[in-house]
């Protein structure tokens, strides 16, 4: 089996909102696990957006930049409510 192959064939739109929704869901997952903590969380988040900035003036990267922000946000709201 060719894991990469089956891939091969989905839009790059595609691949990074699956990419994306996976990614939220494994933060999701190990939060709710209590293997991170919502700070952890964010930090891991704000990590994101510091090895995107170095492109930020690029179309794609800032809209990258501004998803990860609203991931963020999201943790940022559960530390606010516990």
């Amino acid at each position: 089996m060719d894991p990469l192959g089956k891939f091969l064939t989905h839009t790059p739109e595609g691949l990074s909102l699956a990419n994306t929704a996976v990614l939220a869901s494994l933060l999701d997952r190990l939060l709710m696990q209590g293997t991170l903590q919502p700070l952890e969380v964010i930090d891991i988040l704000d990590n994101a957006r510091r090895q995107l900035s170095a492109d930020c003036d690029r179309g794609p990267i800032a809209d990258a930049m501004a998803i990860v922000s609203e991931l963020r946000a999201d943790y940022q709201d559960i530390t606010q409510i516990s």
